[in-house]
């Protein structure tokens, strides 16, 4: 892993190829072209299962080669700094022992060492299963994992503001505004994320039908952010953050609580 010492760390945690893209897209190409973090993404699933699989006359193992290859390629558009990709068997995450995907997830951010996880908000946004369980599991890790290291920080929840969600084609879950966190602006990199879903071609259908009127390729990206509250949202997932890491250096080999910030 070419992680850079010195560098800011974000670790994005979603279900299934083309959840990064559709919510964080130009939050990644934002962050990688100013050069100074380093741009991580987990994906549980191969996206074996999406429907799109059987109108192409794929099975399950050939959609999820296919979107496999699609992800790596994303990866390379962004300039991602590592891809971990896993094979969890998409739309049953359900089904497993919640340990087993908290151990696989828990692995990797140690490995990461991110001071930012990204992942869905507790309603997953579009409300599927997975992406519910993907927030209970990534949540559950950060929790734990933010009492005993000093590099994890913030857990950032993507989300869909209620101004924006009225351009889409089908019903999502969405935040009142002035519920949101921070706001990105990702206008200056949109070509990114253009490209990252141009790309993932398997499901070319339903980023079509869910970019009709341009609601995928808006200026900003939102989150809200876990046990904490900021009026106006801030402009940078590592708002406050920068500081604080510095005491916290300085610190080193003194028994320090990891700090938070706002409302608990």
């Amino acid at each position: 892993m070419a992680k850079r010492e010195h560098n800011e760390r974000v670790l994005l945690i979603f279900s299934h190829p083309d959840d990064e893209s559709y919510g964080c897209g130009g939050t990644m190409a934002k962050y990688v072209q100013e050069g100074n973090t380093d741009v991580f993404l987990l994906t549980l699933t191969r996206g074996e299962a999406s429907s799109q699989g059987q109108k192409l006359g794929l099975t399950k193992e050939q959609m999820g080669e296919k979107r496999s290859a699609e992800i790596r390629e994303v990866a390379r558009i962004y300039g991602l700094t590592e891809l971990f990709l896993l094979d969890f068997p998409d739309s049953q995450l359900e089904t497993l022992d919640p340990c087993e995907l908290e151990g696989a997830i828990s692995k990797i951010v140690k490995q990461v060492e991110p001071q930012v996880i990204i992942s869905f908000p507790p309603h997953g946004i579009s409300g599927f299963v997975d992406h519910i369980i993907t927030h209970a599991v990534v949540k559950r890790v950060f929790v734990e994992l933010r009492e005993t290291t000093r590099y994890l920080r913030r857990f950032a929840m993507q989300c869909v503001p209620d101004t924006v969600a009225g351009m889409m084609e089908r019903h999502i879950h969405t935040e009142l505004v002035d519920k949101i966190d921070c706001r990105i602006h990702v206008e200056p990199y949109l070509e990114f994320k253009r490209r990252g879903l141009e790309v993932q071609k398997s499901i070319a259908e339903v980023i079509a039908r869910d970019n009709a009127n341009n609601a995928l390729m808006q200026p900003n990206e939102y989150y809200r952010f876990f046990k904490e509250r900021f009026v106006p949202p801030v402009e940078d997932l590592f708002a406050n953050l920068r500081a604080r890491r510095r005491a916290s250096n300085r610190g080193a080999g003194t028994s320090v609580r990891p700090w938070r910030i706002g409302s608990t």
